[in-house]
């Protein structure tokens, strides 16, 4: 059993240059203008002068404003599962015979995912608490997998407060831009938890040799979750 539990209130922003776009709720505006300053001391002094011209083929703006109030949970039960081998092949038993089960849960609160080939500006905010702004939201997942027989086990729960992804994936180097604003602010109190038990493999060989574990139990909790991409796209050969 696997288990994460916090209760914390989480405020980020990050302010960054890459390319991306829209895949959930947005609103395009006319306009985007964002200043930033920063100032940075430390031991080391580093000048570096960048100057970088492109002239993108085109632009996606995106808006995205999320806010979530309420708990949210997810569960996800398989038992009592027997797997019965061809009685007529000769033992032991391949393990490339060897049946799956998977089983998830998954409790998200705000969840956005922006992905373009072109230049993109974009601004988000995602906010989660509970119906009470000032009380925690609940988010809990759950996975349950016994009495597996003859089968391989793959669990996972995952419980996430707020999550935004962004992926420019761009053919023509001149794309390969981003600017973008994400703001997330999330009270909650996180649960995962995957739990694995009673898994029975009989007459099977060579179960060490699998590319994935015969029981894979796995649980992750997150407040905030944020991740940027900008790379060349990988290009789609036909089939003749």
């Amino acid at each position: 059993m696997t288990r994460e539990l916090f209760k914390l209130l989480v405020t980020g922003s990050s302010a960054m240059a890459l390319s991306i776009a829209l895949g959930a709720s947005a609103q395009a505006f006319d306009s985007v203008q964002w200043d930033w300053t920063a100032t940075v001391t430390s031991a080391v002094d580093t000048s570096v002068v960048a100057d970088t011209i492109l002239v993108p083929t085109g632009i996606n703006q995106a808006e995205n404003l999320q806010s979530a109030l309420g708990d949210v949970s997810a569960s996800g039960i398989a038992t009592d599962i027997v797997m019965t081998p061809d009685l007529a092949a000769i033992l032991p038993f391949p393990a490339a015979d060897l049946a799956i089960v998977e089983v998830g849960g998954q409790a998200m609160g705000n969840s956005a995912s922006l992905t373009a080939d072109v230049s993109i500006q974009y601004d988000s905010l995602q906010t989660l608490t509970g119906l009470d702004p000032v009380t925690a939201a609940l988010i809990n997942a759950d996975s349950t997998a016994t009495t597996i027989v003859n089968a391989s086990v793959d669990s996972a729960a995952t419980a996430v407060g707020n999550s935004l992804s962004v992926d420019v994936a761009y053919l023509d180097p001149q794309n390969a831009l981003a600017i973008g604003n994400n703001e997330q602010s999330a009270l909650i109190a996180a649960t995962a938890t995957s739990d694995v038990s009673g898994v029975l493999n009989t007459g099977f060989i060579g179960l060490g040799l699998l590319p994935a574990p015969v029981v894979s139990s796995k649980a992750t909790a997150v407040a905030n979750n944020f991740t940027a991409n900008v790379g060349l796209a990988v290009p789609v050969i036909p089939i003749p």
